[in-house]
């Protein structure tokens, strides 16, 4: 849910910056899992500011093809794209039920899920999530009911919904925004999503919007976003 905007200039003495980040994440891509750990260390990093943020799983027909590319995997194996397909919606599906029992203990779940399948080279399959479930602190016999409950579903499809009126095409994808500006907005698709640039995007000497100006020549794929567009992530 965004944070309304405030009247308040970043240069005055009671005013404090308030930041909110949504990424659009494949629960079982590397790319994916660098950005979290990446926007994570930013977060911690910045004791001086409010940071909301939101992992929110995506994929599509698209994002399928760029995974098994990147992967230099046979995009017209059938057999093999159903099975990435299947799986990717399944770990959609966990990471859901997992933050049923909380934010933190979800985003747990996520990145030891990533660990396993990027560092650890696991094979997804129900066996491993219930490992992860486990390793992560979780209630095992209600994350598997939640991962199979209508709830579930339809709260991932009301992410894919956000995705597509958000125009996302690839993952991972952050939108970016602040409490200065009501009407501005930045998309960072995948190849320029980075610590160094989210902490310049967000110096809080001035606004992200006055921020994306002085760099916007260097980051062509940093892209600004409509009002209606910042709506869809406030309903």
């Amino acid at each position: 849910m965004r944070t309304q905007p405030q009247n308040s200039k970043a240069n005055t003495p009671d005013f404090k910056q308030i930041i909110e980040i949504y990424l659009f994440i494949n629960p079982l891509g590397s790319k994916c899992y660098q950005a979290e750990k990446e926007l994570l260390t930013f977060i911690e990093s910045k004791t001086d500011k409010k940071v909301h943020f939101r992992f929110i799983p995506f994929h599509n027909l698209q994002t399928v093809s760029n995974y098994m590319r990147f992967h230099q995997l046979p995009e017209k194996n059938l057999d093999l794209r159903n099975e990435i397909c299947n799986n990717t919606y399944g770990a959609c599906l966990a990471y859901k039920a997992a933050l049923m029992q909380g934010k933190k203990k979800g985003r747990t779940f996520l990145m030891n899920l990533q660990k396993a399948i990027v560092e650890d080279k696991c094979v997804f399959n129900e066996t491993l999530l219930k490992t992860i479930a486990q390793q992560s602190q979780l209630d095992v016999e209600m994350f598997l009911e939640d991962k199979q409950s209508d709830f579930a579903k339809r709260d991932y499809e009301k992410d894919q919904q956000i995705a597509r009126e958000m125009t996302i095409q690839c993952t991972p994808s952050l939108v970016l925004f602040d409490n200065q500006t009501d009407d501005y907005g930045l998309l960072l698709d995948n190849e320029c999503i980075s610590l160094d640039l989210v902490n310049k995007l967000c110096d809080s000497s001035s606004s992200i919007r006055d921020n994306h100006k002085k760099i916007m020549s260097q980051d062509t794929l940093v892209t600004t976003i409509t009002e209606n567009h910042l709506r869809v992530l406030g309903s």
